[in-house]
């Protein structure tokens, strides 16, 4: 038996009166509900979707998909399952809901949003929505903002993978909003606001908290990585509330080797965070977390720069 490679509950199309007057029967408005999709992410990032010709993502499949688009004013999805198999996760495939998206572009002005439904063990939904100047059929001249928010963020499969084996950070009662700007098809600065009640990491039978965080920070790629600037960190730890902190992370890639990571600090209480690094994986210290864990004290004004793999 063959396994459908797309298949929809219900297709609506919506004609315009000009264009059936000129003898071109291409709707204006096209409507999808109940479309099930099947996509899958290899350890190499490359994606690929059943039923769509992926093979030339990003550049001759994209060109392809928009193209068509471009027939339309406007295109609509609601009640859609997406099922993801992403190589690079841990632990079974998640499924998404797309409650509802809709886009809509015309003379080299485009408007999309978008409300996604989590699976239970990543939060309840997210809302998004961009506004676009450009040629479609062309992402590097697009420009324009875009914002999502996430509602009651529990877990990000995405991060866990990049701990131990077995580590795990999950989040309370947490509201994550994001803001930011599209440059020439690519994505560019971003403000990041997050508020939660709890951070809490394991890893077997360690456990580690986090309490009443309010975190905004500037987020800006850069040519070799990236900068992250946390302009505002409240926090409370097992000691009690912190002092309103700042900090700045920025990521170095290098040509040969590994990357750098480089980190500047108002004020840190090391009792608060040197449980963390247990969910941190081997090769990120080298094996030094259980010496750091019992390190204390407050650290102000701090500058450090970390190479994986150079223990000095």
């Amino acid at each position: 038996e063959l396994t459908p490679a797309l298949s929809a509950q219900r297709l609506r199309l919506g004609f315009g009166l000009l264009r059936l007057a000129r003898g071109d029967t291409t709707p204006q408005r096209v409507a999808l509900s109940g479309l099930e999709l099947f996509a899958q992410i290899d350890q190499d990032g490359a994606f690929s979707l059943r039923g769509l010709d992926t093979s030339g993502m990003p550049s001759r499949a994209t060109q392809d998909w928009l193209r068509q688009l471009g027939r339309f004013q406007s295109v609509r999805l609601s009640d859609c399952e997406l099922q993801l198999d992403d190589a690079r996760l841990r632990g079974p495939e998640p499924r998404f809901r797309l409650v509802d998206a809709e886009l809509k572009f015309s003379d080299g002005r485009g408007k999309a949003t978008a409300e996604l439904a989590l699976p239970p063990g990543m939060g309840s939904s997210v809302k998004f929505r961009a506004n676009i100047q450009g040629d479609l059929e062309r992402p590097d001249t697009w420009n324009g903002r875009w914002k999502a928010s996430v509602e009651q963020l529990r877990g990000l499969p995405w991060l866990d993978a990049q701990l131990a084996e077995g580590a795990a950070i999950g989040f309370s009662e947490t509201e994550l909003r994001v803001d930011g700007v599209l440059e020439r098809g690519k994505v560019g600065a971003v403000d990041i606001q997050l508020e939660a009640a709890g951070l809490v990491g394991r890893n077997g039978a360690d456990r580690t908290t986090l309490q009443d965080i309010d975190l905004a920070a500037h987020l800006v790629p850069q040519a070799e990585g990236w900068m992250l600037d946390i302009t505002q960190l409240r926090l409370s730890g097992a000691q009690g509330p912190w002092p309103e902190t700042r900090a700045r992370i920025q990521l170095t890639r290098q040509a040969q080797g590994p990357p750098s990571l480089d980190l500047v600090a108002a004020h840190l209480r090391l009792a608060d965070l040197m449980p963390w690094l247990v969910l941190l994986p081997d090769r990120a210290l080298v094996g030094s977390s259980e010496r750091l864990r019992g390190v204390s004290g407050e650290v102000r004004g701090l500058g450090l720069r970390w190479t994986p793999g150079d223990e000095t």
